[in-house]
């Protein structure tokens, strides 16, 4: 056999040609053996680099266009692997300290997760990391899918983390301010500019008057009087001792009740904002976790940031105790005729000591009931449509049918209702359909707050605390520490167990009275019935107990 190139010649050696030799070609052979040839490839003769020690093995290489071939030889493909691997691990453990921090899971919770983040996320990183010889592209895409969808998860969880801190610091008290207006009759020019140079009557005790004066004579170079309360308030200017009156929003708007008949012969000529000169409350005292604890809600139903002072409608202390599972909810009508704190006197009725600053309504509640008060929440009840509509609407027992003037009309029918958020406000604002006026309001707005209580606490709502504080950021204003709230939540989750949520109401009779705030202008109040403020201690006391 003769080779040349890697071609085998089976048949007879050619005649070989020696210099110029003129010989004649050898006579071909006669013989009718079949010739063959046969070829090979000298590069690698049976032998392949994966098989180097088994010639008999078949080769199977990678092709040019193999996926796999590309992705062995790729270093992005090594990188990618290696960088999604990192950014999982290290999200992971980002995620995971953030949430433990919040202290909101209970611990065996925490536990799984870490020990599920291990596995699942330690087994991904591991098969991105190792992309020196990867498996087939359908594995390996499959891997970075994973990958990028956990750490967008852990993204979403430590972006949640974030702005429940965020909330705490966004919902914590701030420098309260108040409202002012400047009021004139009827017939003065409403341009605010006309106010230049007039004189502006204003109240002698008012703890803003410096503050009042500052603000005008910079703006209208006005000068000022003063006068004793807000009877002779109204009457000097209707005698025209005064041009206008300066007098906060708060007392403006109780005219409508106490002096109808001057409320609607005057007019709002100018309003402004000022920095209170009464400070918020001070910082409170932790409770010691499990402890029980009160909280006073304040509910008002006003423009403006929720750190404005103004009157408060509703007044509910809230009693916790999470040992028990327990919330006992105690509603003081607005009109409860009580002696402000620090006050003596003429007494006046509960809502206007919000105009005084929530510490004077958290005082004035604790001389009334003989308890201490650990926090506060300042809720504008606007909010509510909001709250219970992210909350998937409420269920509650209405005791008696009635026509709300609110919400265009609408009628509320006794017996089990299923409300959205605008229902749920209609429902809690209406008072003037009862006979017994704000005593019935008062009960409505209790079954609302304990219907939102127990739907907010059902696990799948409880999963989503981070959008139901994100939407309540703007209409809160609260000094319970986040500990608090963390301990909480996760008390539920641990137990699985709803809130038992009583509620009482005091009550009084009904009469017309001189008030601190109007002075001998009398208002409708309603005297308390003492024993029903005893029994209000008693269950309080009791709740606190367990």
């Amino acid at each position: 056999m003769f080779q040349v190139r890697g071609y085998a010649w089976s048949g007879p050696a050619p005649a070989r040609r020696v210099g110029c030799l003129l010989a004649a070609p050898a006579a071909r052979p006669t013989t009718n053996k079949p010739r063959t040839m046969t070829v090979t490839n000298p590069t690698v003769d049976n032998q392949t680099p994966d098989n180097p020690d088994n010639p008999d093995t078949p080769d199977t290489p990678d092709t040019p266009d193999s996926p796999d071939s590309a992705l062995r030889r790729s270093p992005a493909a090594t990188w990618l692997g290696r960088v999604l691997a990192a950014a999982l691990v290290v999200g992971g453990i980002v995620c995971l300290v953030m949430v433990g921090q919040l202290g909101m899971l209970p611990t065996s919770w925490l536990v799984i997760a870490c020990i599920a983040a291990a596995l699942v996320g330690g087994a991904v990183a591991l098969g991105l990391w190792l992309t020196k010889a990867p498996p087939a592209w359908v594995r390996f895409s499959a891997l970075a899918i994973v990958a990028l969808v956990g750490i967008a998860g852990e993204a979403a969880v430590v972006k949640a983390a974030g702005d429940f801190n965020r909330f705490f610091e966004e919902a914590a008290p701030l420098a309260p301010t108040a409202e002012y207006v400047v009021i004139a009759l009827a017939d003065h020019d409403p341009a605010p500019a006309s106010l230049t140079g007039e004189v502006i009557g204003e109240l002698a005790d008012s703890v803003n008057r410096e503050a009042i004066e500052a603000h005008l004579a910079d703006k209208f170079q006005t000068t000022f009087a003063t006068c004793g309360d807000a009877t002779g308030l109204a009457t000097e200017l209707t005698s025209g001792r005064f041009d206008a009156a300066a007098l906060n929003a708060g007392i403006y708007a109780a005219y409508e009740e106490a002096d109808p008949e001057f409320y609607a012969s005057v007019q709002v000529i100018y309003s402004f904002d000022i920095d209170d000169a009464v400070p918020p409350p001070p910082s409170p005292t932790p409770v010691a976790q499990g402890e029980p604890f009160v909280v006073y809600i304040s509910g008002i139903d006003t423009a403006g940031q929720i750190s404005r002072v103004s009157r408060s409608d509703v007044n509910i202390l809230m009693v916790v105790n999470p040992n028990t599972g327990q919330i006992l909810l105690v509603n003081t009508p607005r009109d409860y005729y009580v002696q402000l704190h620090d006050t003596t006197g003429t007494k006046d009725k509960l809502t206007h000591a919000g105009i005084y600053g929530v510490q004077k309504s958290i005082d004035t509640l604790q001389d009334l009931y003989g308890i201490s008060i650990d926090y506060y929440a300042r809720v504008n009840f606007s909010s509510v449509i909001e709250m219970v509509d992210l909350v998937g609407g409420i269920d509650l027992v209405n005791p008696e049918s009635f026509k709300s003037i609110h919400g265009g009309g609408m009628t509320f029918e006794a017996g089990e209702l299923h409300l959205n958020g605008e229902q749920a406000l209609a429902f809690s604002r209406e008072r003037y359909a009862f006979a017994a006026g704000d005593r019935t309001r008062g009960k409505n707005q209790q079954l609302v707050i304990a219907a939102l209580v127990n739907k907010a606490s059902e696990r799948s709502n409880l999963l989503r605390y981070n959008e139901l504080l994100t939407a309540l950021a703007d209409a809160v204003e609260f000094n319970i520490p986040q500990e608090q709230i963390a301990n909480l939540v996760k008390q539920r989750l641990e137990d699985g167990q709803s809130w038992q949520v009583t509620s009482y109401s005091v009550d009084g009779t009904g009469a017309s009275e001189p008030t601190y705030s109007m002075g001998s202008l009398r208002l409708y109040v309603m005297i308390p019935d003492q024993a029903t403020v005893d029994e209000a201690h008693r269950l309080i006391e009791a709740t606190l107990a367990g």
